[in-house]
């Protein structure tokens, strides 16, 4: 399997602080090669979302690296290793509640992560961010957002009701399946999806992207910051070559 990713964040046009984090990692062995794409956007209703969220990048980004210093990616099994992250996910979520109490802060950040690796996809997903698949000319959303509707002054909205950092007992979505040649995998924050449509994900196949996928995701935030999203936006794609 072989992969090409990128991503990209912005703090958009209106906010003061980007609460958005994104992380990338690929290790390549041989022909084997894994990658690790996640977006974490810190809760906007609550204080200080940019540390919650610049936390858990740190602890993923510290994972992957632990990580890559044993394994085998040929003798790796997946299950084994998608068990090993989810493991790291829950810790991950204890330590910023600690951080919380001992810091006296109300904080805390969505996650949603895609770990490909021989052929599979894995995903943790926690919140409102969002992880989709585009195959054979389909967008799907493969996540499902941690949120409840209620009514405010006449109108029905939605709000957010899961996330890293509520609460020690972590509940999360986990995923998995195959990964296809052809697939294109999204991982965004909510500042991104608002504005997506497919063909905005086929323009990732032109050729002046075909070695610039960071730029790929910078132009996709450009544009749907021209289509009037005020949010911070960020994105991390994940094209698994044909």
């Amino acid at each position: 399997m072989k992969i090409r990713g990128g991503s990209a964040s912005d703090i958009g046009s209106v906010r003061n602080v980007n609460q958005d984090a994104v992380c990338y990692r690929y290790l390549k062995q041989g022909k084997e090669e894994l990658a690790l794409c996640a977006v974490c956007d810190g809760v906007g209703g609550l204080e200080h979302g940019e540390r919650a969220s610049a936390f858990l990048v740190q602890r993923m980004e510290a994972w992957f690296e632990e990580v890559i210093s044993w394994l085998a990616i040929p003798e790796t099994e997946t299950e084994v290793l998608f068990s090993h992250l989810k493991d790291g996910i829950e810790c991950w979520n204890e330590e910023l509640c600690q951080m919380c109490r001992r810091e006296n802060l109300r904080t805390g950040s969505t996650l949603s992560l895609l770990l490909l690796i021989r052929h599979r996809y894995y995903i943790v997903h926690v919140g409102d961010s969002r992880v989709y698949r585009y195959r054979e000319c389909t967008l799907e959303q493969l996540t499902m957002d941690d949120s409840v509707a209620r009514l405010k002054t006449g109108q029905m909205k939605s709000y957010l009701n899961n996330f890293m950092g509520k609460q020690e007992q972590l509940w999360f979505q986990a995923l998995e399946g195959n990964a296809e040649k052809g697939d294109i995998f999204v991982v965004c924050s909510d500042g991104f999806y608002h504005h997506l449509m497919e063909s905005d994900v086929e323009r990732i196949h032109e050729k002046r992207w075909k070695k610039n996928l960071d730029g790929f995701c910078r132009e996709m935030i450009r544009i749907m910051m021209e289509r009037g999203e005020r949010d911070n936006i960020s994105a991390c794609v994940a094209v698994v070559e044909r």
